[in-house]
C-alpha cells in the first residue's frame, strides 16, 4: 500500500531500460578513460597498500584496502588497472542509484504514469545521474584509485534506501533497511570518514518521516550494534601493522599508537575557530570548483554553456523544496553537509599544496541531480504550455527531453580530453626514472606524496628497484619513521638509538632557527654512512628543498631528476650521468614520443605539468653545460626538448636564442621567437628577443620596429627603451636615442635619472653639432685658399 512518499512501479520496465542506459554510458565512458597505471598524489600509496595489505596514512582505510586487494587480483594486465577499476565500477553504481533515487523523489508529485509524467520524470532522473558522471572532479575520483568513488557509492545507496523506507516505513520488515544504511556506513567509515556525514541526514529523515521508530530500544540497540561490527573493520588496522607490512604507515600496533593513528594525531590540530584563510577566500575556492565542474576545458562556447548549466539546480531545488519538504530535508541537508559544512569544518588555508576540490565531490554530485530535476520540471511545464494552447505538446516536449540529455552528454564531450588517463604514463614513468639510475643499494631522500608514492607503486606492486631506500623527508619529523628506516629492510644505517630517536623533538636556537626532527634524522644517517666509508650511495630528489640549510648543498651533484651526495665535486653536473639518464634511461611515454615529439594525446594537469619541468630543468643544465663546452648541436637539441616539455619555463625562454645564435642558426632563433610570439602576443621577453636576432640579421631597422611593437602591448616596460636606447646608439642614431629618453620621462617625469642622461644626450648633441660645424667651415676655407 502507498503512503505520502510514493512509490513506483515495481515492472516499470521504462524505468529499468533507462537506468541500464544510463548505466552502461558511464561505465563505458570510465572504461575508455580509465588510468591504465599509477597516477600522482594518493593512488601510489592507495594501490600499493590495497596489493600489499599495507597500512596507509592516518585515519587509515581498511575497507578500500581490503576490497582493492580483490580488485587487484582480477586477471588484467596490471594490478594498477584492477584497482583503478574498482572506483570506476562503485562510481558507476553510485550514478545508478542515483538516478533510482531521483525517479523515486519526483514519483512523488508526479506519481501516474502519463506519457507527460513518465518523460520529466525519466529524462530528469537520467540527465541529473549523467551531469554527476561527467562532472569534472567526480569523473577524476572514478577514473584512478582513491577513496571518493566508492565512498560516494555507499552515500548514494544508503540515499536510495533510505527513500525505500520512507516510501512506507510502517510496512512489516522495512525497517530493517534502515538496519543494512547504519551498518554500511560505519563500515564506510573504513573508506572515508566523510561518509559517515550521511547519517545525520538520514537521522533528520527518520525524525521527520517516523520518529517514534527512535523510541524503539530493539531497534536502537540493534543500529549500535551494527554500526559497532561495522566500525570493526578498523581491527584489520592494528593486526595487519603487527605483521609489519613494507608500508605500515604510523605503526599502529598497541591500543594508543592505534587510537592516535584514527583521530590523525601526527597531523596538526583542526580548529573551527581560527581560521586558516578568509572567508571570503574560502567560500571563493568551493566556488570556483563549483564552477569547473560542468565547463571543461574545450571551446569557448562549451565553457560559457557550463558556466549557466548550474542554473538548472537552482529550478531543481526549488522544485523539490516545494512539492516535497521531508525529502527535501534528506538531499538539502546532505548537499550541505558535504558542501558549505565541509569549507567550515576544513578550514583550508590560501597555499594548499593541492587543489582541495575532492573533498566537495559528493556535493557535486548531489547539485548534478537537482540539474536535471529542474530540467526535467522545465520539459514538464512546455509540455502543459503547448497543452493548454491546443497544440500537440509530444514534439516540441521529445526535442527538449533530447536537448536536456544532449547537456550532459556535452559535458562529457567538454572533459574528455582532461579526463582521458587511457594513454597517461606521467606518474609510472616520472617514478622509474627517479629509481632507474640509482646505484645498487641506494637511499634516496625525497619531498612529498608525488615524489614518494608512486616510487612505493613500483616497488611494491611492480618490485622495480627494492634495493633502494626510499626515505619520505615529511615522514622523517616522526619517530615511528626513523625506527622502520633503521630496523626494516632494507634498512638505513644510523647512529642514533631508539630512545634517542623516541625522544627527538623540533627544538628551537637562540637566534629563532627552528632544527626539526628530520633535519637531525637526515645528518644522522648522512654521517653514519659517511663512517661506514660511503658504501651506501646517497641521493635526493631534485624536488626536495633547503639542501643548503641540510648542509650538503656543496656535495651534490646533479644526475637527472635526482643530485647525489659526493665527498667531493668539481662541477655540479654529471654530465655524462645526465646525459645517459636522460636519452638511454629514461622514460617519457605519455610526454614525448619515439621521435622526441611532445604527446599532446594525453592531458597534463596543472600538478604533472609543474613535475615535468624537473625534465625541462635538467636538459638545461645539461645544455647549458655544453654549450659551454662547445658543443652547440647538443646544446640547442638539449634546449629544444626543454622547451617542448616545458614552453613556459624561464630558463628555457632566456637561453634559446643565445644557442641558436651561438650555433649560427639564426633563421632558427626568428622562428622561435615568432613562434612565442604567436603563442602570447604579450610576452615582453619575445620581443626583446626578436629584436635581438632581427639585428643580428642586419636588418636593425626591422629590429627597432620589434622593440616599438613590444612598446604598444608594454608601453610602461623599461627594459623595452633600454634595449631601443642601446639599439639606437649602436648604431649611432644619437638622436634617436634622446628621443628614446624623452619618451619614457613622458611617463615618468619624475625620474631623475633619466633627466640627467637626456641632459647628457642633448650637451653631447649639440657639442657634436659645434663640433661639426667647426668642420665645414675650415673645408670651406681650404676650398676658398
Amino acid at each position: 500500500m502507498e503512503n505520502h512518499l510514493g512509490r513506483s512501479k515495481p515492472k516499470d520496465r521504462i524505468n529499468l531500460w533507462v537506468a541500464g542506459a544510463v548505466t552502461a554510458i558511464v561505465l563505458v565512458m570510465y572504461g575508455v578513460t580509465i588510468s591504465p597505471t599509477v597516477s600522482f598524489w594518493d593512488s601510489g600509496e592507495s594501490i600499493a597498500t590495497a596489493v600489499i595489505l599495507g597500512t596507509p596514512h592516518p585515519p587509515g582505510t581498511p575497507l578500500y584496502v581490503l576490497v582493492g586487494r580483490l580488485f587487484s587480483l582480477l586477471p588484467f594486465s596490471e594490478a594498477a588497472v584492477g584497482v583503478n577499476g574498482f572506483s570506476a565500477l562503485t562510481g558507476a553504481m553510485a550514478v545508478l542509484f542515483l538516478y533510482l533515487s531521483l525517479v523515486r523523489i519526483v514519483r512523488i508529485w508526479r506519481p501516474e504514469h502519463t506519457p507527460e509524467n513518465d518523460l520529466v520524470v525519466y529524462s530528469g532522473a537520467a540527465a541529473g545521474s549523467l551531469f554527476a558522471a561527467f562532472a569534472s572532479t567526480y569523473w577524476t575520483n572514478a577514473i584512478e584509485a582513491e577513496v571518493y568513488a566508492p565512498s560516494g557509492f555507499l552515500m548514494s545507496f544508503g540515499t536510495w534506501m533510505m527513500l525505500k523506507w520512507g516510501a512506507s516505513p510502517q510496512e512489516p520488515g522495512r525497517k530493517n533497511l534502515v538496519l543494512v544504511v547504519a551498518y554500511l556506513l560505519a563500515l564506510g567509515i573504513g573508506l572515508h570518514l566523510g561518509t559517515y556525514l550521511a547519517a545525520l541526514s538520514f537521522l533528520a529523515f527518520i525524525v521527520v518521516v517516523n520518529w517514534r521508530l527512535l523510541l524503539d530500544a530493539k531497534f536502537m540497540g540493534l543500529v549500535v550494534a551494527l554500526s559497532v561490527l561495522g566500525a570493526l573493520v578498523h581491527l584489520h588496522i592494528p593486526i595487519r601493522s603487527s605483521l609489519q607490512p613494507p608500508i605500515d604507515e604510523s605503526t599502529p600496533q598497541t591500543f594508543m599508537s592505534f587510537f592516535d593513528f584514527v583521530n590523525r594525531k601526527q597531523y596538526k590540530p583542526m580548529t573551527l575557530f581560527h581560521r586558516q584563510a578568509t572567508w571570503t577566500f574560502q567560500f571563493e575556492m568551493f566556488w570556483r570548483y563549483f564552477l569547473e565542474q560542468f565547463s571543461g576545458e574545450g571551446s569557448a562556447l562549451a565553457r560559457v554553456v557550463g558556466r549557466f548549466l548550474p542554473l538548472l539546480g537552482l529550478v531543481g531545488l526549488w522544485v523539490h523544496m516545494k512539492k516535497h519538504r521531508k525529502t527535501f530535508l534528506l538531499l538539502g541537508s546532505l548537499f550541505l553537509l558535504s558542501g558549505l559544512w565541509l569549507i567550515v569544518y576544513m578550514n583550508f588555508t590560501d597555499h594548499e599544496v593541492r587543489e582541495r576540490d575532492y573533498f566537495y565531490v559528493y556535493a557535486f554530485f548531489l547539485y548534478a541531480g537537482y540539474m536535471g530535476i529542474g530540467g526535467g520540471e522545465l520539459v514538464g511545464r512546455l509540455w502543459r504550455r503547448m497543452a493548454q494552447g491546443g497544440r500537440n505538446p509530444r514534439v516540441p516536449a521529445v526535442a527538449a527531453v533530447v536537448l536536456l540529455i544532449a547537456l550532459p552528454l556535452g559535458v562529457a564531450a567538454a572533459n574528455f580530453h582532461s579526463h582521458d588517463r587511457s594513454g597517461d604514463f606521467n606518474a609510472h614513468d616520472y617514478a622509474y626514472n627517479i629509481l632507474v639510475g640509482l646505484e645498487p643499494d641506494s637511499v634516496i631522500f625525497t619531498n612529498g606524496d608525488n615524489d614518494t608514492f608512486p616510487l612505493w607503486f613500483l616497488q611494491e606492486v611492480k618490485g622495480f628497484r627494492k634495493d633502494v631506500r626510499v626515505v619520505n623527508l615529511s615522514l622523517l619529523n616522526t619517530p615511528w619513521y626513523i625506527l622502520q628506516l633503521k630496523h626494516l629492510e632494507p634498512k638505513v644505517p644510523m647512529r642514533l638509538s631508539d630512545e634517542e630517536i623516541n625522544r627527538l623533538m623540533p627544538v628551537r636556537l637562540s637566534d629563532g632557527q627552528i632544527i626539526l626532527v628530520r633535519d637531525v634524522a637526515v645528518r644522522d644517517i648522512l654521517m653514519a654512512i659517511a663512517e661506514d666509508g660511503w658504501t651506501r650511495p646517497i641521493y635526493f630528489a631534485v624536488t626536495v628543498p633547503g639542501l643548503e640549510e641540510m648542509g650538503v648543498g656543496e656535495n651534490l651533484l646533479l644526475e637527472g631528476l635526482v643530485y647525489k651526495v659526493v665527498a667531493n665535486r668539481s662541477s655540479e653536473i654529471d654530465v655524462a650521468k645526465t646525459e645517459e639518464n636522460l636519452f638511454s634511461k629514461y622514460r617519457y611515454r605519455g610526454l614525448l614520443d619515439e621521435d622526441w615529439n611532445l604527446n599532446t594525446k594525453v592531458y597534463k594537469d596543472r600538478n604533472t605539468r609543474s613535475l615535468m619541468t624537473n625534465y625541462s630543468a635538467a636538459f638545461i643544465r645539461l645544455a647549458y653545460v655544453h654549450s659551454q663546452e662547445g658543443e652547440t648541436e647538443k646544446s640547442v637539441r638539449e634546449c629544444e626538448i626543454s622547451g617542448l616539455i616545458t614552453p613556459d619555463y624561464v630558463p628555457y625562454k632566456q637561453l634559446m636564442v643565445p644557442m641558436y645564435i651561438k650555433a649560427n642558426m639564426i633563421e632558427e632563433a626568428e622562428r622561435h621567437v615568432r613562434a612565442m610570439l604567436e603563442r602570447d602576443p604579450r610576452d615582453v621577453e619575445a620581443y626583446r628577443q626578436l629584436s635581438f636576432v632581427l639585428d643580428k640579421k642586419g636588418v636593425w631597422e626591422e629590429a627597432v620596429n620589434a622593440l616599438e611593437a613590444g612598446l604598444e602591448v608594454a608601453p610602461e616596460e623599461p627594459l623595452l627603451y633600454n634595449d631601443l636606447m642601446v639599439l639606437y646608439e649602436k648604431h649611432g642614431e644619437g638622436g634617436q636615442v634622446l628621443d628614446v629618453v624623452n619618451r619614457w620621462l613622458a611617463l615618468h617625469p619624475e625620474d631623475e635619472r633619466s633627466k640627467e642622461l637626456a641632459r647628457n644626450l642633448e650637451r653631447d648633441l649639440k657639442g657634436n653639432a659645434a663640433a661639426g660645424e667647426s668642420t665645414l667651415q675650415e673645408s670651406g676655407a681650404r676650398a676658398a685658399e
